[in-house]
């Protein structure tokens, strides 16, 4: 297949609209593999320590949880299906990124209704677990 095509949106952070990144053929592929996997409420991730007073870095927990802020469902699927692996490799491909670079591959199910609202996607520097989420492949954007 061709690779899809992209246009820039911002140069810092580094963003692009990638269109039909997948064929509708291979969506439905994708899909079915999620589906047979089973989707579930998706997750947000939280930090909480373990003990009520946090000594040190090892004594804290990055725990997800339910959050009214996230209602749709979803699951990880196998970076080792076929389906899976093309899609992390367009991406790396296009982004110029090894594809290890890549965090797990989501398919994520929004209802009619369902949301994520507005939120941070990154590790910030001054948090505890900062260093341990970085430490193999770097901060997100």
């Amino acid at each position: 297949p061709v690779l899809p095509s992209h246009t820039q949106v911002s140069r810092d952070p580094r963003m692009a609209w990638v269109d039909r990144l997948l064929s509708d053929e291979e969506c439905d592929e994708m899909i079915a593999s999620a589906q047979r996997k089973g989707l579930h409420q998706s997750a947000v991730a939280s930090l909480r320590d373990q003990t009520t007073e946090a000594a040190s870095e090892s004594d804290l927990k990055l725990l997800r949880g339910v959050s009214a802020g996230r209602t749709s469902s979803s699951c990880r699927v196998d970076r080792s299906l076929p389906i899976v692996a093309t899609a992390v490799l367009r991406v790396a491909h296009l982004v110029g990124m090894s594809p290890y670079c890549s965090e797990g591959v989501q398919v994520v199910h929004y209802a009619a209704g369902q949301k994520y609202d507005a939120h941070n996607d990154w590790f910030q520097p001054d948090t505890p677990y900062y260093h341990e989420k970085i430490k193999d492949r770097g901060n997100r954007i």
